[in-house]
C-alpha cells in the first residue's frame, strides 16, 4: 500500500468496498489505514515479511485503539482504569 501506487490503488478500491459494507451493517470499525499513512506510512514496517509492524508502529497501533476504547466507554457513561474482564 504505501510503497507501490499502483497497487495501493487496487487496495484503496476493495477498502472502499469494504468500508461501505461494514458501515451498512453497522459494525464498529477502528480504521488504522488513515492513522499509519499520516505517522509514517511504510517506515512502521518491517522490511520483511510484510504486513508486520515495527515496535514503533505497533505502539502507534496500540495507542489509536486504546484511545477508541476509551471514548467508546465514556459513550457508554463508565471509565474504567482497565479490562472489563479479569479473565
Amino acid at each position: 500500500r504505501f510503497g507501490n501506487e499502483a497497487y495501493a490503488k487496487v487496495l484503496d478500491a476493495r477498502r472502499a468496498e469494504v468500508l461501505a459494507l461494514v458501515s451498512g451493517l453497522r459494525i464498529a470499525l477502528i480504521d488504522l489505514q488513515p492513522l499509519v499513512q499520516e505517522k509514517g506510512g511504510l517506515s512502521l514496517y518491517v522490511p520483511r515479511p510484510a504486513g508486520h509492524f515495527t515496535p514503533a508502529g505497533y505502539e502507534i497501533v496500540a495507542a489509536s485503539i486504546l484511545e477508541r476504547f476509551r471514548e467508546e466507554e465514556k459513550k457508554a457513561g463508565g471509565e474504567s482504569s482497565g479490562p472489563a474482564s479479569s479473565r
